[in-house]
C-alpha cells in the first residue's frame, strides 16, 4: 500500500470555523461536530490566518457578517498565501444575498452557503467541496496526501482501473498485478494513477511534474527515478516495459492495451 507523509489535520478530518456576530458559524460547527468532524472554533481576532497554517485543516469555513468585510479578506488572504492556496474555503452567511454570493465566489471560495439551506443540505455541500478536493489532490499530486482524502472518495463513485495485468484501486490505493499487491509509494501511486486516468495519452516529462509533483521545475533525473522503479515493481521485463512505456522525444504513456511501439 502506499505510504504517506505529513498528514495533519487531513487524517483527523478537523475543520476550522471562523465565526462572526451572526450565529452562522456556530450553526456550522454544530452540524459538522454530529457528523463525526473534528472543529475547531476561531474568531475573527486576525491571527486567523497564522492558525490555520499552524493546524493545516481539511478545510475552513467562515462566517461573512452583514457590512463586516474581514471574512472575505481573510479568503482572499489564504488564496494568496502559498502553503494554503490549496485549501478548500467555504462561506457561510445568515443573509444569502445575490450580491454577497457573487462576492464571496470571486473572492476565491469553493462554495458559498446561506443559512436558509437546511442542515442536510450544508452538510452535504461541505461533503461536496471536500470530494471535489480529493479528486484535484489524487490527480494533480497536490503536496498534501492522506487517507483522508480517500475516504472522502470512498462516497463517490470511483471504479478500479485495469491496465492488462494491472488492477489500480484509487480507494485503497493499492496496485496489484496478477492478483499480487505491489508496493509502492504515495508519489509513485499518484504518477500510476494520474497516466491510468488519461488513458494512452502521451505526457510530457514537464508535464508529469508539473501535474504529479506539483512542480515542473522539478529535476526530470526525480521522474526518471521514479519510472524506473515502478518498472521494476509493475512490468513482466524492465528493460523492455509493456505498460509504461517512454516515447522517445516526447516523454511517458501507460499503455492500456499493452501492445503499442513506442
Amino acid at each position: 500500500m502506499a505510504r504517506f507523509e505529513n498528514c495533519s489535520g487531513m487524517e483527523r478530518r478537523l475543520i476550522c470555523v471562523v465565526h462572526g456576530d451572526a450565529g452562522a458559524g456556530l450553526i456550522a460547527r454544530d452540524l459538522l461536530s454530529r457528523k463525526n468532524f473534528e472543529v475547531r472554533l476561531l474568531s475573527a481576532l486576525g491571527d486567523e490566518l497564522d492558525i490555520i497554517d499552524e493546524l493545516r485543516p481539511c478545510a475552513v469555513i467562515i462566517e461573512l457578517s452583514g457590512s463586516d468585510s474581514r471574512g472575505l479578506e481573510l479568503c482572499r488572504h489564504i488564496r494568496k498565501t502559498s502553503s494554503l492556496a490549496w485549501l478548500p474555503v467555504i462561506l457561510v452567511s445568515a443573509e444569502g444575498s445575490e450580491e454577497e454570493c457573487v462576492l464571496a465566489l470571486d473572492s476565491g471560495a469553493d462554495d458559498y452557503i446561506p443559512e436558509l439551506c437546511g442542515e442536510r443540505e450544508v452538510v452535504a455541500r461541505v461533503r461536496a467541496v471536500l470530494r471535489r478536493f480529493a479528486r484535484h489532490a489524487l490527480l494533480s499530486g497536490v503536496a498534501y496526501p492522506s487517507t483522508f482524502l480517500f475516504y472522502l472518495l470512498a462516497e463517490a463513485a470511483v471504479s478500479t482501473i485495469r491496465v492488462g495485468d494491472l488492477e489500480i484501486d484509487p480507494l485503497s490505493m493499492r496496485i496489484s498485478v496478477r492478483g499480487n499487491e505491489v508496493v509502492v509509494t504515495g508519489l509513485e501511486f499518484r504518477l500510476v494513477f494520474y497516466l491510468a486516468q488519461n488513458r494512452s495519452r502521451v505526457f510530457t516529462r514537464d508535464q508529469l511534474l508539473d501535474a504529479v509533483w506539483g512542480n515542473q521545475y522539478q529535476r526530470v533525473g526525480s521522474l526518471k527515478a521514479c519510472v524506473r522503479r515502478l518498472r521494476e515493481k509493475l512490468e513482466p521485463d524492465p528493460k523492455q516495459p509493456k505498460y509504461l512505456k517512454t516515447v522517445r522525444g516526447v516523454g511517458y504513456l501507460l499503455d492500456m492495451d499493452g501492445n503499442r511501439n513506442c
